[in-house]
């Protein structure tokens, strides 16, 4: 029999997107590129989804939890697997995996089964979740960035927005406490979070690499 616990960790992913159970951490998080909050199934899951998918100017949106039933060239019987599905920016779509073991690929070719059984080849960015540490600070610092932008997802705040698009858009690059020293007459935390936003839309670029998101965050337009 199900556990309470079980029950109400299948009610939460079912009512942010179904995906199958898990014994695995479970984040409820929200997406400003979906609008809307999602759930994702594991902490391998966050770390990509801050450092690879929400963060990067290039994914116009992904789904998470895409079962297919797939071949890869070094395997003898189609298997159901979870893939992320990503649009891109350029109106394409993308076929992303998180895996393990001692595949070293990054990019390889699978053969997919469609609902009709058609046969069809499509490329996958393969993610080895042995390397996930090399992505765990850079996501940290992502996640800081979306607290940001979260904290207006309800809010329009035009004044702000349109003070930091006309100063982003006169300066082309600089700091973030340069952004607000120039926005003095406006809430620094709103203003905090219109940048946020920008940087998750890829307005601008945050060179987020070694510190955190704070006043000295340099930050150049895309």
């Amino acid at each position: 029999m199900a556990s309470l616990k079980s029950k109400l960790r299948g009610r939460l992913m079912a009512s942010h997107g179904a995906r199958r159970n898990t014994k695995n951490n479970l984040w409820l998080v929200y997406s400003l590129k979906s609008g809307a909050d999602i759930t994702l199934a594991s902490n391998n899951e966050c770390i990509y989804w801050a450092s690879r998918l929400e963060s990067n100017p290039r994914i116009k949106s992904f789904r998470f939890g895409c079962e297919l039933s797939a071949k890869y060239a070094w395997e003898e019987r189609f298997k159901t697997r979870e893939f992320i599905v990503v649009e891109t920016d350029v109106g394409g779509y993308e076929f992303h995996q998180l895996i393990s073991g001692d595949v070293t690929e990054n990019y390889v070719e699978v053969e997919v089964l469609d609902h009709q059984n058609a046969l069809e080849r499509v490329q996958v960015t393969l993610f080895n979740t042995k390397d996930i540490v090399q992505l765990a600070m850079l996501s940290t610092r992502w996640l800081q960035v979306m607290a940001f932008s979260n904290q207006i997802r309800d809010e329009k705040c035009v004044a702000e927005s349109d003070q930091v698009s006309l100063l982003v858009r006169s300066l082309l690059q600089g700091t973030v406490g340069g952004l607000l020293d120039r926005t003095q007459h406006y809430e620094p935390m709103k203003v905090l979070g219109v940048i946020a936003q920008e940087a998750l839309l890829g307005t601008i670029t945050l060179d987020l690499e070694v510190r955190c998101f704070g006043r000295n965050t340099f930050w150049v337009v895309r």
